[in-house]
């Protein structure tokens, strides 16, 4: 028989579901055909696909492994900027100066701080950049809500502390470093996650 033929009747015959009749004239044709032996021999060995799929999943659980240390990082380290604020601004005397160590560490720290909560949501997004413009946008309204809150909380004027006082009252290097930080850090986490 044509050996086209055969290698059309090979996979029916694999998968045990062609007549007798061509399942007798596929192993008689094997017999004497090499070809369509190494064909079939192809068809049934199996793949190393449980290999590959070990190393994905190994590899996606380290991903995983490092998006969770990074986002648990960054959360002790902010933490941690706010509490050697708070201490600083305890220790500085009541008078003019008492407000840096807000504006300088408390307020960035914890606007930043506010804005590790998107991460949570980094499913919701439909793409890396839109999570990481999201995260950096959030950074710059934590920082400007709490900046509003800090002049509030010090000088009493609320209408100053709404006119985005706050943005101007904590340190405006601080914020745009947080805020770029912010960008790339969520993009190295949306990237770990698989985030396309």
């Amino acid at each position: 028989m044509n050996c086209d033929v055969i290698r059309d009747l090979i996979p029916l015959y694999v998968d045990g579901v062609c007549s007798d009749e061509s399942r007798y004239t596929v192993e008689t044709h094997l017999t004497k055909c090499e070809s369509c032996k190494q064909y079939y021999e192809a068809m049934t060995t199996p793949i190393e696909r449980e290999e590959s799929v070990k190393a994905i999943k190994k590899t996606h659980k380290i991903h995983l492994w490092k998006a969770s240390l990074l986002q648990s990082a960054l959360f002790f380290i902010s933490f941690l900027v706010i509490t050697v604020g708070v201490a600083l601004e305890a220790s500085t005397a009541v008078g003019e100066g008492n407000s840096h160590w807000a504006s300088v560490l408390v307020v960035p720290a914890t606007g930043f701080l506010l804005s590790l909560v998107n991460w949570y949501f980094v499913r919701l997004y439909k793409s890396r950049l839109s999570f990481s413009l999201f995260s950096a946008l959030f950074t710059l309204v934590g920082i400007v809500l709490c900046g509003s809150w800090a002049i509030w909380h010090y000088s009493g004027f609320f209408q100053i502390a709404l006119l985005g006082g706050g943005f101007v009252f904590s340190n405006i290097f601080t914020t745009i470093a947080l805020i770029v930080a912010s960008y790339l850090l969520s993009l190295l986490y949306a990237r770990l996650l698989g985030k396309e």
